[in-house]
């Protein structure tokens, strides 16, 4: 009976130590499932709540959060939602019994202030600031959905967005700048302005519609136009002049502006149409001179819009002596720069 005994206590014990070594290896992989479970839950919450942007991490029960926090509550928020995400939350009720966060600090900025810029080269740069990591992501994306092959994003995180459909906004944005020739489009707090150029006409009448029709508190300002009477671009390493001019005089001071200050290349794609556009010849002299520095553009004068447009991207010496000399500008049309401002050596002038 002894013996039985003493084998009955050695096989208890034998028994224990194999209890034992068995949750001492299968432990981690329970708490590893167990922690991706709670992450997984977390991160989902977060989604609907609309704080996407929120990067989660799981050690134990406690909820690691970090991110652009873009300010006001967004932090409050973050750290409530993850510890209600599984239950009530909390040592007692909850999965996630502890949350922690590291949120990087932002500036405020008013006005809040995007853009985005289709250059001649079919390149989309997008500048100004986001509210968060997740928005210019998803700024991205829209664009490569738009099939826009080259999308060069300058944007800085900042706090300072306007509530409300601020992202659902920028995709307009995006999808109709996509959709032009060349154009901008500026979102300042809660006012939308898109310029560019679209040909076909009913094209043209339904991207303005998309921009006008923006959810309130925002409001949308459509300057997209038909084809230029007279326009330069910068395309493939060439500068190239189209369009009406009045007369052979006309056509030929404006070659010899572009053949001064341009180092490579000069097409001409010019007609004479024997018609005098008022205006014209001065705000072509006044501004050819430093379109032909820039990198990447387009300069279009159209009569029956705004006047003269130039857009692309130049240095900063190049993009205040054009502001400068436009400026004088006494004619009857108006001018519009939208440009993007790049670091580069120039050339001194001669």
């Amino acid at each position: 009976m002894r013996l039985f005994d003493t084998l009955l206590a050695v096989l208890g014990a034998l028994g224990l130590l194999a209890l034992a070594a068995w949750s001492y290896l299968d432990f981690p992989k329970r708490a590893k499932g167990y922690e991706d479970t709670i992450r997984s839950a977390v991160k989902t919450h977060m989604i609907n709540e609309g704080l996407a942007w929120v990067s989660v991490d799981v050690d134990g029960q406690a909820a690691r959060l970090s991110g652009v926090s873009g300010g006001g509550d967004n932090e409050a928020r973050a750290m409530a939602a993850a510890m209600a995400s599984l239950g009530q939350g909390g040592p007692i009720f909850g999965a996630v019994t502890m949350v922690e966060a590291e949120f990087e600090p932002v500036a405020v900025v008013s006005p809040f202030v995007w853009r985005t810029t289709l250059t001649s080269d079919g390149t989309l740069v997008f500048g100004g600031n986001v509210p968060n990591r997740t928005v210019r992501a998803a700024l991205v994306a829209a664009a490569e959905d738009a099939g826009v092959a080259t999308v060069e994003d300058r944007t800085e995180i900042a706090a300072g967005a306007p509530p409300g459909a601020w992202t659902e906004v920028a995709t307009v944005a995006v999808a109709s700048v996509a959709e032009l020739e060349m154009g901008t489009a500026v979102l300042r707090n809660t006012r939308l302005r898109v310029t560019g150029i679209a040909r076909d006409n009913a094209r043209r009448s339904q991207l303005s519609a998309e921009v006008l029709n923006v959810p309130p508190p925002y409001s949308g300002q459509s300057e997209i136009r038909g084809p230029s009477v007279w326009s330069a671009r910068h395309a493939d390493g060439v500068l190239v002049l189209e369009g009406g001019v009045a007369n052979e005089a006309e056509r030929q001071a404006f070659l010899d502006i572009a053949s001064t200050h341009f180092s490579s290349s000069v097409v001409d794609e010019m007609d004479v149409v024997a018609e005098t556009r008022e205006g014209l010849s001065e705000l072509v002299q006044l501004g050819l001179p430093h379109f032909a520095r820039f990198e990447t553009g387009f300069m279009g004068f159209d009569p029956e819009g705004v006047g003269l447009v130039v857009a692309g991207k130049a240095g900063g010496g190049t993009l205040n002596a054009l502001r400068e000399d436009m400026a004088r500008a006494d004619g009857p049309y108006g001018v519009v720069i939208d440009t993007i401002e790049i670091e580069v050596v120039e050339q001194s002038e001669q």
